[in-house]
């Protein structure tokens, strides 16, 4: 069975600059299921770093990375079928959180470590333009 990719955008209703946040992509995985992973990678960065989240686009690196690999970033101009608002995202799991954190189905080995290696890069960036 052949499984036609979907195109998605991801937000966040509260992005200062919607233009460079937004990222249109394409996937395999069912918006259900994705939007659970997308949970999952807020609550485990959340854990991490009550102060910090990651960009759209650092999110996506992560659900190519760890979730489907035949992820493509797509031109901005690209329709998409399902938006997904991280902020919207958030607040109807936010009541699971725990077993989103929990279900075997969106554990991935070394998804913490990288992102904490992701928040560790923003924080060594915002040093570095301070000074």
């Amino acid at each position: 069975m052949n499984i036609k990719p979907i195109n998605y955008k991801l937000t966040h209703y509260y992005a200062e600059n919607k233009e460079s946040y937004d990222v249109v992509f394409s996937s395999k995985l069912r918006p259900e299921y994705l939007s659970n992973i997308i949970a999952h990678i807020q609550f485990l960065t959340d854990e991490i770093s009550h102060a910090k989240e990651l960009p759209s686009i650092e999110i996506v690196s992560l659900l190519k990375m760890f979730y489907d690999n035949d992820i493509e970033i797509l031109d901005d101009n690209e329709v998409a079928k399902f938006t997904i608002d991280e902020y919207d995202n958030w607040e109807f799991y936010c009541s699971v959180a725990d077993q989103i954190l929990k279900n075997e189905n969106y554990i991935r080995k070394g998804l913490s470590s990288f992102i904490k290696k992701m928040l560790l890069n923003q924080e060594e960036l915002l040093h570095t333009s301070i000074q």
